[in-house]
């Protein structure tokens, strides 16, 4: 699977005329994720799949200035944990990460989440349902706050295959600094995906999908006037299903 994010920022002072008549010219960030995801699990009784996977490779690549530089990578071998039902999806690292900011193994397992699909109950062609999730993320070690709501549409079934459509809303919210420098950031976007699933296990086997999120962080020293920095950051994501 390929995660690729293209960001572009921009700086500038306020209120003052002379922050605004300084405002820099946008700056380009790109970032690029690749992760090698392996599950494997079995049907309960009730229907629901328990699952164990790995990220077998996981590396994150940034540029400055189309200068690609690679970022610290998780362990050679990270281990999941993960139960799919009609209702919910839940997956977690093994063991447990004790803290999630800034940590590689954190943006790993949520690249490998993407290939669980939720898949309730007697749906039929034109079927929609929605789902919504609450992650904790980081930005320069900022705790932020992400809420996506996301709707699904079942538009196609082929002989093997589910086609959908997925859109999402994401909000976010952040805080974090000290009394001698604190940052807000707040933000909202949306994503769009195209998917085919199994219809046999669940699992996904393509996925294509764009997303657009805008974030403005505001940083506050005392006695200097509020920097505010304005980042919007367009990604793409597609996954395969090797067998």
């Amino acid at each position: 699977m390929v995660s690729q994010i293209s960001v572009e920022l921009r700086d500038s002072t306020s209120p003052s005329a002379a922050g605004r008549a300084n405002a820099q010219t946008p700056r380009r960030q790109d970032v690029e994720s690749r992760g090698l995801v392996s599950w494997s699990g079995t049907r309960s009784p009730n229907g629901s799949m328990v699952l164990a996977g790995q990220v077998d490779s996981f590396t994150v690549r940034s540029s400055f200035d189309q200068q690609l530089a690679p970022l610290p990578t998780p362990p050679p071998l990270l281990l999941l944990d993960a139960r799919v039902d009609s209702t919910t999806v839940r997956v977690v690292t093994r063991p447990v990460l004790d803290n999630e900011c800034d940590r590689p193994e954190a943006a790993a397992a949520a690249l490998a989440a993407e290939v669980l699909v939720r898949i309730p109950d007697g749906v039929v062609r034109g079927s929609s349902w929605r789902d919504s999730s609450v992650t904790v993320s980081c930005r320069a070690g900022v705790p932020m706050t992400l809420v996506s709501r996301m709707l699904t549409t079942l538009v196609g079934v082929e002989s093997t295959q589910l086609r959908l459509e997925r859109r999402a809303e994401v909000q976010v919210t952040g805080t974090g600094g000290s009394a001698f420098r604190a940052f807000d950031v707040r933000g909202q976007g949306q994503t769009t995906q195209e998917l085919m699933v199994d219809a046999a296990s669940g699992l996904l086997r393509r996925l294509e999908g764009r997303s657009e999120l805008t974030l403005t962080t505001s940083e506050r020293v005392p006695q200097q006037a509020p920097r505010m920095q304005t980042a919007v950051q367009r990604g793409t994501l597609r996954i395969e299903w090797r067998p």
